[in-house]
C-alpha cells in the first residue's frame, strides 16, 4: 500500500509507537519540550521517512525483521553518534539485522530508509549484496565517499518533497516500480565493492548476545519475561546476559525490560481517559505490584505522575505509517 503523510509527535512513547515495527525505546537526555516531525513516504517494498528531533535523545532497540535500513543526515550535532561512535565521514549509518543504539542531538535531521531484503538481493549483484552484508554485520557502516552521500541526499529530499505534494505520484504500478529502480540503482552506485574477495567476519560476541535477546523479546513479549527465561532461550550466562547490555546500552537486562514495560505503561495512559481506566489496572497488566513504586518511578522517567497523564486530553498514534510492509505484518 502507497501514502505519504506529515505527522507531529510531543512525547517519545508516541514516537515509539508511530515507527513500529522499529521495536525501539527512545529517552530524551534533557529537559524541555519533546517534538517530533515525520514527513513519509511508503511504496510496496519501501519507507523513506525524513525525521526530526527537538531534543537530544538516545534511541536503542532492533531493527524491523527483513529489512535494510539505512540513514542518511542531513544535520547532526557533536553528540551525535551511531552505535557509540561518531558519525563516519566516509560512509552512511546502515544494518540488516540486530540491534541499533543511536544519539541524536538537538534538531538533529536525518532521512531513513528502509527496503525489504528480499527486492535488495533481487536488484543487486550476487558479490555486491553479500560484500554488503558481511560489511554491515560487524561496522554498519555503508562506505561511500562524501560527494556521493550528498548526491544522494539530494537526491532523497527531491523525492521524498515531490510525493508529499504531488498526490498521484502512486496512482500506477508503472510509477512505484519506477520509482523503487531509481532509488536502487542510486543505491547501487554508493555501494563501493573492493576486488571481490568476501572476507569472513562475525559479529562481536557481546553484541550477538543483545541481537538475540532483542529477538526474543519481541518474539515472546516482554510483560512477564524474567532472566533466567531469557538466559536459558539465549543459551548464555546471566553474567554475560549483564555485560552485554550493558556493553551496547549501558542498562542491565532487567533495566532494559523495566524501561519496556514504563514505556507500555504511558501509552496505555497517554491513549485513554481518567473514566476509562484506572492507574491501578494499568499497574496490574503489565507487572507493577506496587502501584505506589511505580508513580515514584514514572514521574522520575516522564516528569509528571500517572494521575497527570490522565488528566490530560487522551493522545495516541491511530493513524501513522506503519513502517512495515503487508508481508511483514
Amino acid at each position: 500500500m502507497q501514502s505519504t503523510g506529515d505527522i507531529f509527535l510531543n512525547d517519545p512513547v508516541l514516537y515509539e509507537q508511530a515507527i513500529e515495527p522499529w521495536n525501539v525505546i527512545c529517552r530524551p537526555q534533557n529537559a524541555g519540550d519533546f517534538r517530533y516531525r515525520m514527513q513519509y513516504m511508503t511504496l510496496s517494498s519501501i519507507v523513506i521517512y525524513r525525521e526530526q528531533f527537538s531534543l537530544a535523545s538516545n534511541v536503542m532497540g532492533a531493527l524491523p525483521e527483513g529489512m535494510f535500513a539505512m540513514a542518511v543526515p542531513i544535520s547532526t550535532g557533536k553528540s551525535t553518534n551511531y552505535w557509540k561512535h561518531p558519525l563516519h565521514i566516509y560512509g552512511l549509518p546502515a544494518m540488516f539485522s540486530g540491534m541499533v543504539d543511536v544519539e541524536f542531538d538537538n534538531q538533529q535531521t536525518q532521512i531513513i530508509i528502509l527496503i525489504d531484503k528480499s527486492l535488495l538481493r533481487g536488484y543487486l549483484r550476487l558479490d555486491k549484496y553479500d560484500h554488503l552484508a558481511d560489511a554491515l554485520n560487524v561496522k554498519h557502516v555503508l562506505p561511500c565517499n562524501s560527494k556521493r552521500i550528498r548526491n544522494f541526499s539530494y537526491m532523497l529530499q527531491r523525492l521524498l518533497g515531490f510525493a508529499l505534494i504531488t498526490l498521484d505520484a502512486f496512482d500506477t504500478q508503472a510509477n512505484v516500480t519506477s520509482i523503487e529502480e531509481d532509488l536502487l540503482e542510486q543505491l547501487d552506485t554508493l555501494i563501493q565493492c573492493s576486488d571481490g574477495k568476501q572476507v569472513a567476519v562475525r559479529l562481536p560476541n557481546r553484541r550477538r548476545v543483545v541481537n538475540l535477546t532483542l529477538e526474543y523479546i519481541n518474539d515472546t513479549g516482554y510483560t512477564f519475561l524474567t532472566i533466567p527465561e531469557i538466559t536459558n532461550a539465549v543459551g548464555v550466562s546471566q553474567r554475560t546476559l549483564e555485560y552485554a547490555f550493558q556493553d551496547e546500552f549501558g542498562l542491565t537486562p532487567l533495566d532494559f525490560l523495566r524501561l519496556k514495560r514504563m514505556h507500555a505503561a504511558r501509552r496505555k495512559l497517554l491513549a485513554a481517559s481518567k473514566e476509562e481506566v484506572k492507574i491501578g489496572d494499568v499497574c496490574k497488566q503489565l507487572g507493577f505490584y506496587n502501584p505506589g513504586r511505580f508513580s515514584v518511578k514514572y514521574k522520575q522517567l516522564f516528569g509528571e505522575s500517572p494521575s497527570e497523564t490522565l488528566r490530560t486530553r487522551p493522545r495516541s498514534v491511530s493513524s501513522v505509517p506503519k513502517c512495515v510492509f503487508n508481508n511483514h505484518n
